[in-house]
């Protein structure tokens, strides 16, 4: 029966000093980088906000952990993880931008628009169709894929029919001035700048029925330890799970321009 009374004394220590441990503030600031266009980052009517910035609010509501968010283009987003000076980054628009400097985090699939000048008098059916089109320049963004696959900017580059701007808004106002002939964005960034640089008639917009775009998040392994990960990612799956996160983007997104992992 002594035994048996220690045996359990053990345990209940044990089990109280762990969640005691799980109690304590946490003391950890991670450095958060936001792509600098909507509608992952917005700053209207002198307020912030947007599908990065609210995902990063409620991660520090969930973990008592400060979070610090700062805008960044994408090739200095890079830059500042690559040099070790960003934790996270919100949020990638493709797998590919951030190889061999942080590890992208899958969250949900995003549709791709092809939006075209109505001067040009084309009626492509598919973005193959345009790509086909070999005097058609497009727009597209400094460091980073747009929402093009890397075969496809790769044949595009090797043709020299790209033009860069440092983001989306970038790119829109150039299709409006007639420099590029077209732009390839996901649905969601190209109705807001569409809408926004009113071009709406001007322009015609083709959704892609064959490729989607995976949007996700980015962390470092250079500046977060393997507990660090585990707790980001950890609590992001429960965002998922919950309805967190599709309650945020829901929002910003509109419902046929995105597809969720299933559970």
């Amino acid at each position: 029966m002594c035994a048996f009374f220690i045996f359990c004394l053990v345990i209940w220590t044990s089990f109280d000093a762990g969640a005691a441990a799980g109690n304590e503030p946490c003391s950890r600031t991670f450095e958060v980088g936001l792509a600098d266009y909507a509608p992952i980052y917005l700053r209207e009517k002198g307020r912030l906000g947007g599908i990065g910035i609210e995902v990063s609010r409620e991660l520090s509501r969930r973990t008592g952990c400060s979070f610090i968010e700062t805008e960044y283009t994408r090739p200095a987003a890079i830059s500042r993880m690559r040099q070790g000076r960003m934790d996270l980054f919100f949020l990638a628009g493709s797998k590919f931008e951030f190889e061999n400097v942080g590890v992208f985090m899958p969250l949900y699939e995003a549709e791709r628009s092809l939006t075209y000048l109505r001067s040009l008098k084309k009626n492509y059916v598919s973005v193959q169709d345009f790509l086909n089109d070999k005097k058609m320049r497009v727009g597209v963004m400094i460091g980073s894929h747009s929402a093009w696959t890397p075969e496809e900017l790769a044949l595009l580059n090797a043709e020299g029919r790209t033009v860069g701007a440092p983001n989306p808004e970038g790119l829109f106002r150039m299709l409006k001035s007639g420099r590029v002939q077209a732009v390839l964005f996901s649905t969601a960034t190209s109705l807001y700048y569409i809408d926004k640089l009113k071009i709406a008639e001007i322009s015609t917009r083709l959704p892609d029925q064959k490729v989607k775009s995976q949007v996700g998040y980015v962390y470092s392994t250079r500046r977060m330890s393997p507990q660090e990960v585990e707790l980001i990612n950890r609590n992001m799956r429960a965002m998922e799970t919950d309805g967190t996160l599709k309650k945020i983007y829901s929002k910003h997104l509109t419902p046929k321009s995105v597809e969720f992992r299933q559970h």
